[in-house]
């Protein structure tokens, strides 16, 4: 990297301190940080423009003057600046925080992991469980497959529509 001494990014969201080393950020913190702090992080030149991509930035916050990390994910690229001194020795690496959704944060909702939401329950429906058991009592023809099946599509376990047109029919 060469030309100026460091760089400075706005914060686009606010960041609450995680551990004593991170600086705390609320929208519109203008950050500095040194081209020495990117070059020990490995950033290629260049690659400054794209904070979220260098992870954990050790920098300065112009507001509060303090000195500490916060997270890539969080800033836009502003431009280079001049420097009086150089900045802090970087950090180890650890993960980042997720980066906030856009728009206000929605209070007392929230979804269950991914694999709840679309894991099938331990059990069925009694009432489908009925359904399936009245239909083989009652000896109409079901389509070539097992009346379970046609249970777990109905309650939506199936990944994809069966092809009702080409199923056979018994009978």
């Amino acid at each position: 990297m060469a030309g100026p001494e460091g760089f400075q990014y706005r914060a686009l969201y606010p960041f609450r301190r995680e551990r004593p080393e991170d600086l705390e950020l609320l929208p519109g913190d203008v950050l500095v940080v040194s081209r020495a702090a990117l070059q020990a992080l490995g950033v290629a030149e260049g690659n400054e423009r794209c904070p979220q991509s260098v992870g954990w930035m050790p920098g300065l916050n112009e507001r509060t003057r303090q000195r500490g990390d916060f997270p890539g994910t969080y800033v836009e690229f502003l431009g280079p600046v001049a420097l009086a001194r150089p900045g802090p020795r970087p950090r180890g690496p650890r993960p980042l925080p997720a980066r906030p959704r856009d728009g206000p944060p929605e209070s007392g909702l929230t979804l269950p992991d991914l694999p709840e939401q679309f894991s099938p329950p331990d059990v069925a429906p009694p009432i489908l469980v009925k359904l399936v058991e009245a239909i083989e009592r009652t000896g109409e023809p079901w389509p070539a497959c097992s009346p379970w099946i046609l249970l777990a599509y109905l309650w939506g376990w199936a990944t994809h529509p069966l092809p009702w047109a080409q199923v056979a029919w018994r009978g």
